[in-house]
């Protein structure tokens, strides 16, 4: 919400603007919805955690720990998956692979004329 706030008030003079007037309106409408789909994913999870008081326990427990292991992973996730030098090394390790297959088959075929 923050950052909404922080994109308003820069944009708000940009109305002449169309182009940073639709800029600044993706913006807001973006950090908007993520913080919404984020508190109802936080309301879901702890509405979970207080029911697990009552006589359904067991179940209410296992949607509390999935819900909250969810939330965990998808934190992990965006923070890693925004990160440019994460997305570079996970794009070597596994294209790193694939192209090493393909270089080493000419290579070897290469080397093996080269001996007669």
């Amino acid at each position: 919400m923050l950052f909404s706030w922080i994109v308003f008030l820069a944009g708000i003079e940009q109305t002449g603007d169309p182009v940073g007037c639709i800029v600044v309106a993706v913006v807001l409408h973006y950090f908007i919805m993520a913080s919404f789909m984020w508190m109802l994913m936080e309301g879901l999870t702890w509405v979970f955690g207080f029911l697990a008081i009552s006589d359904a326990r067991l179940v209410f427990q296992y949607i509390f720990t999935v819900l909250n292991s969810l939330q965990g992973f998808l934190i992990f996730i965006l923070f890693t998956a925004r990160d440019k030098n994460v997305r570079d090394y996970w794009k070597q390790l596994c294209c790193c692979c694939r192209i090493s297959r393909t270089i080493s088959k000419p290579s070897e075929t290469t080397s093996s004329n080269m001996d007669l």
